[in-house]
């Protein structure tokens, strides 16, 4: 008998869009299409900037991110907080006038602890935060683009 284990991970094909789809214009959130045009063009997908002359568009809109604090210090400020960015993706085609990806929300999460004598340092580490946490998203909203 032969037993074959996997740690779980697993080779991720290349990202593949139909020329049927393409040219795709993205709407939205200007960090968030920004990113995502920048990973699609990567991937030689073509990106326009017009959704006139598009096949296919994509929206990303960001929907509201999420401050929550988690506890608090002897002190009663907070010492750790929970930050949480949301967006909601479609995919339309223009030619058929039908989804791809029907409106799916994606979100990610982020938790931190805060140092109360550092200010200023709290307001760059949320600025990255907030990086990671749109990184993130545009990576959840690839995963979703290539499995359809």
């Amino acid at each position: 008998m032969f037993f074959l284990c996997s740690c779980g991970y697993q080779l991720q094909k290349k990202l593949s869009i139909s020329s049927d789809l393409q040219p795709i214009y993205i709407d939205g959130d200007k960090r968030l299409t920004l990113l995502l045009s920048r990973k699609l063009t990567i991937a030689n997908i073509e990106v326009i900037d017009s959704p006139h002359q598009a096949s296919s568009i994509i929206k990303i809109k960001r929907k509201k991110d999420l401050d929550q604090t988690l506890t608090l210090d002897e002190s009663g400020l907070s010492s750790q907080y929970s930050l949480t960015a949301q967006c909601l993706l479609s995919w339309k085609d223009n030619k058929l006038d039908e989804y791809i990806i029907s409106p799916t929300y994606l979100s990610a999460r982020r938790i931190q602890l805060k140092d109360n004598d550092n200010i200023l340092g709290q307001y760059s580490m949320r600025e990255k935060l907030v990086e990671q946490l749109d990184n993130e998203l545009i990576d959840k909203a690839l995963y979703i683009i290539k499995k359809n």
